[in-house]
């Protein structure tokens, strides 16, 4: 079955909604299309586009995986490598938290809108599911 364009599915519009208005608050502004945008919003788009443009049909959650990968990431900072030992195991741990911060502010953001997508975006992004084509759980079948 192939799912509708994103334009018509109501839930992955107000995911996507609420992610862009999250990424439109980054202060860091790169020159788009003669004007300028906020860069983490500006990113996001161009990710988005480029997975649809790899596969058409992509489900909603790769789509929300995509347009959220660095949501509201200029605050990673507060997350000071200086904290951590200075070793290999301390970096490890130090990007592991980076990566944790970003995937509870993702679906922070994601159950805001709806739950139907939160448990599949917190496993893809603790590395528990893929979202590759062909492997078992990827696709719609959710």
């Amino acid at each position: 079955m192939t799912p509708d364009p994103p334009a018509q599915r109501p839930q992955l519009e107000k995911v996507i909604a609420l992610i862009d208005e999250v990424n439109a608050q980054d202060p860091t502004k790169v020159p788009v299309d003669g004007g300028s945008a906020p860069y983490r919003l500006a990113y996001s788009r161009w990710l988005t586009e480029w997975v649809q443009r790899l596969d058409p049909k992509a489900s909603d959650e790769l789509l929300i995986l995509a347009r959220g990968k660095s949501i509201e990431s200029w605050q990673l900072s507060q997350i000071k490598r200086d904290d951590y030992a200075p070793n290999t195991p301390g970096l490890r741990q130090w990007e592991m938290d980076r990566k944790k911060w970003l995937a509870n502010r993702l679906l922070t953001v994601v159950k805001v809108c709806t739950a139907s997508y939160a448990s599949c975006v917190l496993q893809v992004m603790a590395g528990q599911r893929s979202m590759m084509a062909g492997e078992r759980g990827a696709g719609y079948d959710w």
